[in-house]
């Protein structure tokens, strides 16, 4: 007997709902109705850090 991804996705809405309680509620809603929005963004913050990285190591002086 296995369980349903509808039945594992109601147990971590649960967790989630007792551990963030009203802001799980006030977000929820916005983030699956605005989820694309975000990521142009994160590759954005994703290729900067990577930028940053990889001129950190580099020896400018020698």
């Amino acid at each position: 007997m296995s369980t349903r991804p509808s039945d594992r996705d109601s147990a971590l809405v649960r967790l989630a709902r007792a551990e963030w309680g009203r802001l799980y509620d006030t977000v929820c809603p916005v983030v699956a109705r605005e989820r694309f929005r975000a990521v142009p963004l994160a590759l954005a913050s994703v290729g900067l850090s990577a930028l940053l990285h990889f001129v950190h190591g580099r020896s400018w002086g020698c």
